[in-house]
């Protein structure tokens, strides 16, 4: 576990550079929150997912995810 949280952590830091580099790419916003969600830190992943759909509404992965967080936190 201790691993692949490191691995997280780290995917979460080379996507946030991602994002800096191509501010218009919905997929590492996705990417970012599934990430963020596997690291329970869900709120982040709420965000990261409404940003994802923002910027891409059509994104089907990003609706469901939130969608589903958004149920759990009921």
């Amino acid at each position: 576990v201790y691993k692949s949280q490191n691995a997280l952590d780290k995917a979460v830091k080379e996507l946030e550079a991602a994002w800096k580099a191509n501010p218009g790419d919905a997929e590492v916003l996705y990417n970012l929150g599934t990430c963020n969600e596997k690291l329970g830190k869900i709120d982040e992943a709420i965000k990261d997912y409404q940003d994802a759909l923002n910027v891409l509404p059509g994104h089907t992965q990003a609706k469901e995810a939130l969608e589903r967080l958004k149920a759990q936190k009921k």
